[in-house]
């Protein structure tokens, strides 16, 4: 085979779509390919705030107080501190599913987004007496969370 047969790009099998993605995704480093500067953000808060009222029933507070701390949190130019929501309710009362439904409308990848984290009490902190190992090991993963990302769940 003719050193110039293998064509311009080598001896791989380049193919148009897989160096358009590895050139969007080299220039997307420099934070130049989306406003926040970090892809994995979308921050669709109108998308958020339409599926709140059609599919969460019966929790019009939660639905005014989440969308309200969203918004006052992303006016901040460079906040200190993650967006932390607590919630709290019987089984069944929507929790869960607003957290998602945050995740899907705020980052690209939902909750799989390396900047979201969450955490269910009586699946991640269940026995009382290893409340100060929780403490710490609940400080870490929020820090470095903050530090992977510039805006974090």
């Amino acid at each position: 085979e003719e050193e110039g047969s293998r064509g311009i790009l080598g001896q791989h099998d380049w193919k148009l779509p897989m160096v358009t993605e590895l050139v969007s995704t080299w220039y997307c480093g420099f934070g130049r390919c989306c406003p926040t500067g970090d892809c994995r953000v979308v921050n669709n808060i109108t998308g958020l705030e339409l599926v709140l009222s059609k599919r969460l029933h019966g929790q019009h507070l939660a639905k005014k107080i989440v969308l309200k701390a969203i918004r006052g949190f992303l006016e901040k130019q460079q906040p200190e501190k993650a967006l932390t929501l607590s919630f709290h309710g019987w089984s069944g009362t929507g929790k869960n599913f607003v957290a998602r439904l945050m995740a899907e409308h705020l980052y690209r990848d939902g909750l799989k987004s390396d900047c979201v984290k969450i955490f269910i009490s009586v699946l991640h902190f269940p026995h009382l007496n290893y409340m100060d190992l929780y403490k710490v090991e609940l400080t870490k993963q929020i820090t470095e969370t903050v530090g992977l990302c510039e805006q974090s769940l």
